[in-house]
């Protein structure tokens, strides 16, 4: 048996399936058939992969010691509902809370498969109750997450559990690098003037440091480089 398969949590929790009605039936359209499909799909990997498996547990270790049976089932109900509505939130482009949860509210599809629907209704889909599962799990914990998912798609027997044609090719890894942050601070109108401030006292220091201390000689000595720079692109061009 896969050792991703293994079952990770020490307690029992009991997760309901919740009673809720058939989807609505949506008639010739290609888009949301395909869209019905790729949830399927996605339901199935989270499941097998046990990306499910691995999100209750994080929820639970942050249950505090004597928690009852019902706040634990609780717990691990938010903690499967956190993972699945924020793979769904950067599936569909990562909305805003407020605009996601119009839509999460307003889908039985979505809300379905987030499984916070039932026959009473959607429930968790305000904005704060999005943020805050959103924010549920910890950077390690979504690192541990992805690393897990990234084992799974390379390896041979999950991949066909995943129903992956063959396993993904995990030699080359792509990175993104125009979404790293600049070394550079924002060009405001304070930031700027300091920064000429700097550069002409270290000039001025440097100057003054060949021996150069009448102000005119300084002067003469400015005018001089500008215009050696002057002439020399005069020359280029």
């Amino acid at each position: 048996m896969n050792k991703n398969l293994e079952p990770i949590l020490e307690n029992t929790v009991s997760i309901q399936n919740w009673i809720r009605p058939a989807l609505t039936p949506v008639l010739k359209n290609r888009d949301h058939r395909r869209l019905v499909d790729d949830l399927e799909t996605l339901d199935q990997a989270l499941k097998v992969s046990g990306l499910e498996d691995r999100a209750i547990k994080y929820a639970l270790d942050s249950m505090p010691e004597g928690a009852s049976a019902k706040q634990l089932n609780r717990r691990a109900e938010f903690g499967l509902y956190a993972l699945r509505a924020e793979v769904l939130r950067q599936m569909l482009g990562a909305p805003s809370f407020e605009a996601f949860s119009v839509t999460l509210a307003s889908s039985d599809l979505l809300s379905d498969f987030c499984g916070c629907r039932s026959i009473a209704g959607i429930r968790w889909t305000s904005k704060s109750s999005l943020h805050r599962a959103s924010t549920l799990f910890s950077d390690e914990q979504l690192r541990e997450l992805n690393a897990l998912l990234v084992e799974c798609l390379g390896s041979a027997s999950s991949s066909i559990q995943l129903a992956l044609q063959s396993p993904e090719d995990l030699s080359v890894c792509l990175i993104d690098t125009t979404c790293l942050e600049a070394n550079i601070h924002f060009p405001v109108d304070w930031l700027l003037l300091r920064d000429v401030s700097i550069t002409l006292l270290k000039a001025i220091k440097l100057i003054r440091k060949k021996g150069l201390l009448n102000h005119t000689v300084e002067q003469s000595l400015f005018s001089y480089q500008f215009n050696g720079f002057e002439q020399r692109d005069r020359n280029i061009a």
